[in-house]
């Protein structure tokens, strides 16, 4: 195989990890499936803030991780966090139960992020592709919004015929140990490590530093401000319009001859397709 045709074959395999990585067919239904399992809004909102405290304090540890133990183990680290996650979200059935695969999806979020991104341009610097960069990793993004679009399409029609929605979980497992394989297939190279040291108390003044920087930047500032705005809005908006649906009904009738049940769920799982 010469290099050209191995580079194609790579960069096709980060393009279905995005796609493989997005078949969460539960994802519409999350917040639903917690109200039916019999959790208080208040504790559904501490559910989220914990998974994402976790994101956050994990997210610069787990780039040292990354350069000391190297990018492809870290990648099947996360993945086995996400299974974890997936299989707790299925037996959890109480508030505090739900903490914990909200902790493991945090770490597999943590962990993951950055790490395939950093993976891709590795790659491209070692076999010095001239395409442009941008173009490549746009190729990739291309898959992850297919897999959004099929894991929407696909969900609706596995809450018609699945008898509870915990069984979405289970079946997210299955594109997410393809996933694991897939990365477990990337060259050992993409795996390189490097020398690195990580303290809490240089986390904590980094952090500290950066924060007293945005706000002394006027600019900065604003930028941050109009980010974190729409980003927080939308986060809660996609999350919240389930029980809001689901709660208030809809104006009009999707399918005639189903029940209103059956046509929130395909109202809310075509919510997040669009």
């Amino acid at each position: 195989m010469d290099e050209q045709q191995f580079s194609h074959k790579q960069i096709t395999k980060f393009g279905f990890y995005g796609l493989l990585k997005n078949l969460k067919f539960f994802e519409p239904y999350l917040l639903l499936y917690l109200i039916f399992a019999g959790v208080s809004y208040t504790h559904i909102g501490l559910l989220f803030a914990i998974r994402e405290a976790i994101i956050y304090i994990f997210e610069i540890p787990s780039g040292v991780i990354a350069d000391r133990f190297g990018k492809k183990n870290e990648l099947v680290l996360s993945f086995m966090f996400y299974i974890s996650s997936f299989i707790m979200f299925y037996v959890a059935d109480s508030f505090f139960m739900f903490i914990i695969p909200m902790v493991l999806f945090g770490f597999g979020e943590a962990f993951r992020s950055g790490t395939h991104k950093a993976m891709i341009m590795e790659y491209l610097d070692v076999h010095d592709v001239k395409t442009s960069k941008r173009k490549i990793y746009g190729l990739t993004r291309s898959y992850s919004n297919i897999g959004s679009t099929i894991s929407s399409i696909f969900g609706i029609v596995l809450i018609l015929f699945l008898p509870n929605l915990s069984f979405l979980f289970l079946i997210a497992i299955i594109p997410y140990v393809l996933d694991l394989l897939l990365i477990l297939s990337y060259p050992e190279y993409l795996n390189q490590r490097v020398d690195s040291t990580f303290t809490w108390r240089g986390f904590l003044r980094e952090n500290v530093n950066s924060i007293r920087y945005a706000f002394k930047t006027k600019k900065l500032t604003g930028y941050l401000v109009d980010s974190a705005s729409f980003g927080a809005v939308f986060k809660t908006l996609k999350d919240y319009i389930q029980p809001l649906l689901y709660g208030a009904g809809i104006a009009f009738i999707l399918i005639e001859n189903q029940t209103l049940d059956i046509n929130l769920k395909i109202y809310i799982g075509l919510k997040f397709l669009i």
